[in-house]
């Protein structure tokens, strides 16, 4: 977790700033935090995060999101997610932070936030677009802990996964580059496309000698895992995600390791990057959060922690 680091070096900069005989008052600056929905581990931590920050730092932020309930298919909740990004332009604020669900239709947006001058921070999934300020989100290493931990139980690895989701790129891409550096060898990659006791059927007839498995989600690991038991096969599976029930499943010894990425420190440094902006102080254009891995040694304690339980 680094994001109280950085929140001290902010501060420090803030106190310190030339010509400022008192601290610069934060309290009139406006954030907007855009999930991509208001449910679900990972976007309840990083709204939570983005909370804390918000609070010590002083400032106002709105959360929104799509609300599963009220938008219950994946085109009306992209089209909820543009209408409030559509809103928040109309109705102004100093920075908009976005985890788009459709990045794509979001380009028309960005080019009226660039025009009314509000600048725009990328969370999670990128937005390619010239005027876009930075992006908050993990990089092709993300994953690679689970890779190197995958290495020490088999050198013979394969990596299931969901097609078309950039997040599930990266955490192929890190398994993968675990895997290869700790000497094993990536057998083959599935996609599970909905159907993942299909897919761990299929692996286990294509992939005999597969002795590791990794699963670029968290969802979907524990449903292959349930496959796997219900098979009586005992091949040993890691996942990607921060889902509390895929945690007890590491603490029991049932997931044999979890890659949880920092979600929680995500929306804090979303906030806190959004402050920087709004002062006028620039930023980096690609900031990494970063990610733990979960053994049966720690995952009692991660469960335990706000920052990894969106329970607590």
């Amino acid at each position: 977790m680094f994001w109280k680091p950085f929140l001290s070096l902010l501060l420090a900069g803030m106190l310190g700033a030339p010509g400022a005989a008192q601290p610069i008052q934060t309290k009139n600056i406006k954030i907007t935090v855009l999930l991509r929905s208001m449910s679900g581990p990972e976007n309840i931590l990083m709204k939570n995060g983005a909370e804390a920050a918000a609070n010590e730092l002083g400032v106002s932020v709105d959360i929104l999101g799509p609300i599963p309930g009220i938008s219950p298919d994946a085109y009306s909740q992209k089209r909820a997610q543009l209408d409030m990004f559509q809103n928040k332009i109309s109705a102004g604020c100093d920075v908009i932070c976005v985890d788009p669900l459709d990045a794509e239709a979001a380009i028309p947006l960005m080019d009226q936030s660039a025009l009314s001058k509000i600048p725009v921070l990328t969370i999670q999934h990128d937005i390619e677009h010239a005027n876009k300020l930075s992006f908050l989100g993990m990089d092709a290493q993300a994953a690679r802990p689970g890779g190197e931990y995958a290495a020490t139980l088999s050198k013979k690895a394969v990596i299931l996964r969901n097609a078309d989701d950039s997040v599930q790129d990266i955490a192929e891409s890190g398994f993968r580059a675990g895997l290869e550096g700790g000497g094993a060898q990536v057998l083959g990659v599935l996609a599970a496309d909905g159907e993942p006791a299909q897919a761990v059927r299929t692996l286990l007839e294509t992939y005999p000698d597969a002795g590791v498995l990794c699963v670029a989600s968290d969802s979907l690991a524990i449903a292959a895992q349930r496959e796997m038991a219900r098979l009586g096969r005992g091949i040993p599976v890691i996942g990607f995600g921060c889902a509390p029930e895929a945690l007890e499943l590491v603490r029991d010894r049932t997931l044999a390791a979890m890659v949880v990425p920092e979600f929680y420190d995500t929306g804090a440094l979303s906030v806190q990057l959004a402050v920087q902006a709004a002062m006028g102080r620039p930023i980096e254009k690609r900031i990494v959060p970063g990610a733990v891995l979960a053994t049966h040694e720690n995952a009692a304690g991660l469960l335990s922690n706000p920052h990894y339980n969106p329970g607590l």
